[in-house]
């Protein structure tokens, strides 16, 4: 009898944990799903409304969204990775879209995967070792040299830290940086200036004490959805008067709050939430997009309020484009996590 009991009371902890699960699961979730949100497409599919429609631009990692002021011309850099040669080195490709006030694309340029033919964007520059273009500006991939400056590092301190200075306060833009070679490191100053680049060279250490200066007429973009850090609001994806905004979030897969392990650096708690599927749209005065994408939803935990975010499946963000006839939505910008729909996608009037 008793051991009637016992197997009794594991068949019902067996059935109640299958009963667990189901109600748990992504099937009993997508059976509930309402029925007006069943034919919503992703965005790797066709999205159109009657007056919009989203079409894919690139694949790929994006690594810059940017704007020409002086002419609205948007430029997108996404990155890829190949391996090379049997110690399977990763190189980095990126490849560069200039687009029109209209999302049409203008020309591309596709940039090495070497130190030395990939291009650092500079205020609308690309800085290579022994020269830079203004390809990302004005189109074209003409090679110009640096007009460069104390190469040998035989100026006085006095007489470099008086140039580097009347420099600064004429560019556009600068930076600093550091090259190495057999003879040690130097420090580089780049300086912006009516669309030129100069080089001052500088021992290092010096006294030499400026700040980064970013140009005004090459900016980079930041999207609306992304976090702020200034003041720790987030996007709120449910508010009426969200651009995008999420109308519907399908539960997939619970991911319970898990604490780091005994070993790692901070004893810092992972919250609850779950992986799904947004139901999304994008709304314009005369009317919206709908589609669907991977994202995470956060519950309220105390005085931490519910919020979704999608960074692990490819982060999705919103990109408005004042004075541009056109919007941007990337996925996978400023992440580390490879989502099949990563890349670049621009929301066109038709």
């Amino acid at each position: 009898m008793f051991i009637l009991y016992i197997v009794a009371l594991v068949a019902v902890g067996i059935a109640g944990w299958y009963v667990y699960r189901y109600f748990h699961s992504a099937a009993y979730f997508l059976s509930r799903l309402p029925e007006e949100y069943k034919q919503y497409p992703s965005l790797g599919e066709e999205v159109a409304s009657q007056h919009h429609r989203i079409k894919p631009l690139c694949t790929g990692r994006i690594s810059l969204v940017a704007v020409d002021d002086t002419t609205q011309t948007v430029v997108i850099g996404k990155m890829d990775t190949e391996q090379e040669g049997e110690i399977r080195k990763t190189l980095l490709n990126t490849t560069y879209y200039r687009l029109d006030v209209n999302g049409n694309v203008i020309d591309t340029l596709a940039d090495g995967a070497g130190e030395e033919d990939w291009g650092r964007e500079f205020n609308g520059h690309l800085l290579y070792k022994n020269h830079y273009t203004n390809y990302l500006t004005g189109g074209g991939a003409a090679q110009l040299p640096y007009k460069e400056t104390n190469a040998a590092l035989k100026m006085e301190a006095y007489q470099l830290k008086t140039l580097v200075n009347a420099l600064y306060d004429a560019a556009d833009a600068s930076l600093s940086d550091h090259e190495y070679d057999s003879s040690g490191s130097r420090q580089v100053f780049f300086f912006s200036i009516k669309g030129k680049v100069q080089k001052v060279y500088a021992p290092s250490p010096n006294n030499i004490d400026i700040d980064t200066k970013f140009g005004t007429r090459f900016r980079t973009l930041i999207p609306i959805t992304a976090h702020s850090y200034e003041d720790g609001r987030r996007y709120n994806w449910t508010g009426e008067k969200s651009p995008l905004r999420i109308r519907y979030f399908l539960r997939e897969d619970y991911n319970p709050a898990r604490r780091a392990g005994i070993m790692a650096p901070a004893p810092t708690n992972t919250p609850a939430n779950w992986d799904g599927t947004g139901y999304f749209s994008l709304t314009f005065p005369n009317d919206s997009l709908v589609f669907k994408h991977p994202c995470q939803y956060y519950p309220k935990n105390g005085s931490w309020p519910a919020f979704y975010e999608s960074y692990k499946w490819g982060k999705l963000d919103y990109f408005p484009l004042p004075g541009c006839n056109f919007q941007l939505l990337t996925v996978g910008y400023d992440t580390d996590y490879v989502h099949s729909l990563d890349g670049c996608y621009v929301v066109a009037v038709k």
